[in-house]
């Protein structure tokens, strides 16, 4: 892949994963809506949790925009995540209700490759090594 096609990509995956998880989750998290609570309470989480989850997707969404914290940020998605997933399942919501943190899952895997793209052709390469 070309520099350019693989930065283009990077921040394409960077703004759409930003209104995904920063503003689409993260940022309702924060300021607790009546529906949130309602889904939420669903799920057996308080006000509190609610709003700390919602504080971790958002600082980990600004830390993606800083290319020293990418890596962390990225990474520090994958519990709260998961932890989505497990929440929702654990409650006896169905299927649909994880769609959304599976297709973020996927999202951000692809943006941690374009990340560290040259260190994984790299790795892909040093076939002595292995």
């Amino acid at each position: 892949m070309k520099p350019k096609t693989q930065k283009v990509l990077l921040y394409i995956f960077l703004v759409v994963v930003s209104i995904m998880i920063g503003f689409g989750a993260g940022f309702q998290k924060l300021i607790y809506t009546d529906q949130l609570a309602r889904n939420m309470a669903a799920i057996h989480f308080g006000e509190m949790a609610t709003r700390l989850i919602g504080l971790a997707e958002v600082l980990a969404v600004v830390g993606m925009w800083f290319f020293r914290f990418r890596t962390a940020a990225i990474l520090a998605l994958y519990p709260i995540l998961f932890g989505a997933i497990a929440a929702h399942l654990g409650a006896g919501q169905p299927l649909q209700e994880v769609i959304l943190s599976i297709v973020c899952i996927v999202l951000i895997t692809i943006l941690l490759f374009l990340h560290n793209w040259n260190g994984v052709i790299y790795l892909l390469t040093q076939k002595d090594k292995l």
